[in-house]
């Protein structure tokens, strides 16, 4: 009985090794007479890749290099993991790299809160040195099918486009992932077949990580449903990257079309030839346009648009402004898109103004010059406040909850706009309230309102409408996140801040 679990344990180790040379040969990750630099860790997956590659050098007439960076966030533990490389790199006489790094000192020092992003930058950095060392080596990586479906998992969670959903790609720039077709489970036959004495890290099982709590929770309830949800996974990302490819290429055809410019001053394009594309490569288009203006000379952090930015954008108005991440002002004017980049005391709005609320991630003031108040948006999280209710909290300033403000925008008029005032039944044009509330013609341009589409939430300051308000005394508390504005009273030689 043992003879037949050993020899199967054998062939399915064998299929692995079958399927991994005919990925390394369709997806081109090694050249001939070159190096590659194996980051591991050691754990399972970066053990067996290193064996891997070592063992079957000769195949591609390849020098195999380790590369292990000890973060130190583990104790004793992180100590343990480096002896174990270092022990086992010594006995199968592979070259290692082998260092340590302070990685949350290193985030002290930066400010920076998200560990596992400095982590990650550390770890790159440091195998990148050592590839510069070893002459522009490729670097290779344990990233396997179940991480493929994870990130694949993650980023639909989060709200990602196509591009999101490719998932980790096989190569990129200078990394490899020659695992990503096979899964964990053959990784550990692979182990156990050869005798790898691989490392626990016990920090994978902490659900407090998002990735850890997609792994050991989501997943497995998922597969309760679909058996071959990690499978499917992986399809849709290698389905997604093939698609994206070619629509990539389609981009840059449609981009050549619609006369767009880019310089240090700003940059424009034109709105017919844009209007004509598919709405698919609108989007693009404005993506690929947004990262050549960033990259101009005024490189950003966030270096694509959101979905709400792009249909802010797509649908603009002749005449129509909105605030864009960065300091980026885009308008439509004479037949063109026309982005410019603002001066952080510059907040003026002038008429035609629109900003989804969605856009808004930090605090965000706004001056209307033939208006006599200013509105201030400020985004909060974790306030305890009702989810599906604006709450009042005085005259001039609301609380709009993300379920409701998600939909809404502060803009200026436009035709059509109704309004039911608070207090009064039924719907008016906003034009007839504007009457009746006796406002010179001259200013209604300028006067900021809160809209879902042709629907007026608020004329800011002036009145809100019949719409889902409580008051401080009637609240079911629940912890939340959404935005207070507020209305503040001009002053004079106010420097604002966008």
């Amino acid at each position: 009985m043992n003879s037949k679990k050993q020899c199967s344990q054998k062939q399915r180790v064998a299929v692995m090794e079958k399927a991994v040379f005919s990925f390394i040969a369709e997806k081109q990750l090694i050249s001939s007479n070159s190096v590659v630099v194996a980051a591991v860790s050691g754990g399972a997956d970066s053990l067996a890749l290193l064996h891997f590659l070592h063992t079957h050098r000769h195949v591609w007439g390849i020098e195999v290099v380790g590369a292990h960076l000890d973060h130190c966030l583990r104790g004793e533990a992180s100590v343990a993991d480096r002896k174990a490389v270092i022990d086992f790199c010594q006995k199968a006489q592979i070259p290692l790299f082998s260092v340590a790094q302070d990685v949350r000192r290193q985030a002290e020092c930066e400010k920076d809160h998200n560990i596992e992003g400095v982590a990650r930058a550390v770890r790159y950095d440091f195998l990148r040195q050592a590839a510069n060392i070893c002459h522009g080596a490729v670097i290779a990586t344990a990233h396997h099918q179940d991480d493929q479906s994870e990130t694949i998992l993650m980023h639909l969670l989060r709200g990602s486009g196509m591009q999101g959903l490719c998932g980790i790609a096989s190569k990129s720039d200078d990394v490899i992932r020659p695992f990503l077709c096979i899964t964990k489970e053959e990784i550990l036959a692979y182990c156990k077949e050869y005798g790898l004495i691989y490392c626990t890290d016990e920090s994978n099982f902490d659900t407090s990580y998002f990735r850890n709590d997609i792994r050991l929770r989501v997943l497995p309830l998922l597969q309760q449903y679909n058996p071959n949800i990690s499978q499917n996974l992986a399809n849709l990302g290698e389905i997604c990257a093939r698609e994206n490819d070619y629509l990539i290429t389609k981009t840059k055809e449609a981009y050549r079309t619609i006369g767009a410019w880019v310089d240090g001053a700003g940059g424009s394009f034109f709105y017919e030839p844009f209007s004509r594309l598919p709405i698919a490569l609108q989007r693009r288009v404005l993506q690929h346009f947004f990262r050549l203006f960033q990259d101009n000379g005024h490189k950003l952090k966030e270096q694509t648009l959101s979905f709400t930015h792009i249909e802010g954008i797509r649908t603009l108005a002749e005449g129509e402004q909105m605030v864009l991440p960065g300091n980026v002002l885009c308008c439509r004017e004479e037949g063109q898109f026309i982005f410019s980049h603002m001066r952080r005391e510059q907040a003026t709005v002038v008429m035609g103004f629109a900003c989804p609320l969605a856009t808004v991630e930090r605090k965000a003031i706004f001056s209307f010059p033939a208006w006599s108040w200013d509105v201030e948006i400020c985004p909060a999280d974790d306030v305890r406040l009702p989810q599906d209710k604006i709450t009042v909290i005085h005259k001039n300033s609301v609380f709009i909850p993300a379920e409701l403000g998600v939909n809404l925008t502060l803009r200026s008029r436009r035709a059509g706009d109704v309004f039911s005032p608070r207090g009064m039944r039924g719907y008016m044009k906003l034009k007839k309230y504007f009457i009746n509330e006796k406002i010179p013609i001259a200013i209604r341009e300028q006067i900021p309102l809160l809209a879902r589409e042709e629907e007026i939430f608020w004329v800011i300051p002036q009145r809100l409408g019949n719409i889902d308000i409580i008051t401080g005394k009637n609240r079911e508390m629940q912890k939340t996140k959404g935005w207070y504005i507020t209305a503040v009273p001009r002053q004079k030689e106010k420097t604002y801040m966008i």
